[in-house]
């Protein structure tokens, strides 16, 4: 009996990806105002190097007219001071100076960027006329609400008990919670004034940040904007996706290798003839939608190898390509089957698995190369 093999491989790294789910479709964000927001928190890589990238690559695709991205350097200002004996002044200082480095350090991936934008740093927000405003009339709310007190309350929380899951016992032991919640309060309300009042009289319709909006900001948003511009600073949360070369043709090699393998198992029988009664122009259709990248990329490497840098994506591509034109190339020989012609099958049989086993044995060689790899789940080749 046929049945396919999965087998655990390590697989190279493919090209990291965004998604995100937008209420009312992506449509909206074509000419719209938007913001990337960009933490400079400790703990927190989200906004460096292939993940600052994928983001530029998702504020690409929007089409939108202008992009702010909004730079919270001296917003851990408050934060880095706990338990932190330098002056004031000096730790001030220092996380303007983060923010020019990490603009300095991410130059080559924000010149990808293909729409208007801005990059506004944190000071430059806090220096709006309106800020001092309604950072009054918030310290106000935090004392005297107690709804919108309880809700600043929980982000509070939050960012106390995480800064001590990342903080050492002797740092803990020179401060107290009071402390750290103090310095959170202040941190988030500052958070909250900019990403809703100040960036919406900017007019942004969508904040993208890759993660949940804050319970903070969220009641900060209902206080002060929601009511009056509902379609302004909603909040956008994006989530990283690593797309392997697989996930182009995953479906198709699955099926192919699972199910339609099968039948070459089949035609080492006495009488093969019969057993191509299950339609092979079925076949032969779904291979011929194999996306052109993959053959193309196959075709252009072959005839121009690379000089040994090829990347392992890349070389992931040749050889997938390499191994489905192997497989088209059967197909046709089974219509050539059904239409009369006398086809040596036991020979294509050796051929295919040959193909297979090569293909298996140079992607894990190119595999182990790579100091960055990744697990996955790929059907190899079907037993009896």
């Amino acid at each position: 009996m046929c049945k396919s093999i999965q087998c655990r491989k390590k697989m190279p790294k493919g090209v990291l990806k965004t998604k995100y789910h937008l209420n009312g479709g992506r449509d909206q964000l074509v000419g719209a105002t938007i913001a990337l927001g960009v933490s400079l928190s400790k703990n927190n890589n989200n906004h460096e190097g292939e993940k600052l990238a994928a983001a530029i690559d998702l504020i690409n695709e929007t089409q939108c007219r202008l992009c702010l991205i909004v730079l919270g350097d001296s917003l851990q200002f408050p934060t880095q001071a706990i338990g932190n004996s330098s002056t004031r002044t000096e730790i001030y200082d220092e996380t303007r100076h983060e923010g020019k480095l990490w603009i300095k350090r991410n130059k080559p991936i924000l010149s990808k960027i293909k729409v208007p934008y801005k990059l506004v740093r944190w000071n430059t927000l806090l220096g709006h006329p309106d800020y001092a405003k309604y950072r009054r009339i918030s310290d106000k709310l935090f004392e005297e609400n107690e709804q919108f007190h309880n809700e600043i309350w929980k982000s509070v929380i939050e960012f106390r008990e995480r800064f001590k899951r990342h903080s050492s016992s002797d740092q803990l032991s020179s401060i107290n919670d009071k402390e750290i919640e103090d310095a959170s309060t202040e941190y988030l309300l500052q958070e909250s004034i900019i990403l809703t009042k100040i960036l919406a009289q900017k007019n942004v319709q969508f904040i993208f940040y890759p993660a949940s909006i804050l319970n903070a900001v969220k009641a900060m948003r209902e206080q002060f904007v929601a009511n009056e511009s509902p379609n302004l600073v909603q909040w956008v949360r994006y989530n990283f996706d690593r797309k392997m070369i697989q996930t182009q043709n995953q479906q198709l090699l699955q099926s192919l290798i699972s199910y339609e393998f099968c039948e070459i198992e089949r035609l080492e029988q006495p009488t093969p003839k019969a057993k191509l009664a299950s339609n092979p122009n079925t076949y032969f259709k779904l291979t011929s939608h194999l996306p052109e990248v993959v053959r193309s990329a196959s075709v252009s490497i072959t005839k121009n190898p690379s000089n040994g840098n090829m990347s392992n994506l890349d070389y992931s591509m040749m050889k997938t390509g390499e191994v489905i034109l192997s497989i088209q190339q059967y197909f046709m020989l089974m219509l050539a089957a059904k239409n009369g012609q006398n086809i040596d099958w036991q020979s294509v049989l050796t051929q295919i698995r040959y193909e297979l086993q090569k293909y298996d044995q140079d992607l894990q060689l190119s595999s182990e190369s790579s100091s960055d790899e990744s697990e996955s789940e790929v059907i190899l080749s079907p037993t009896k």
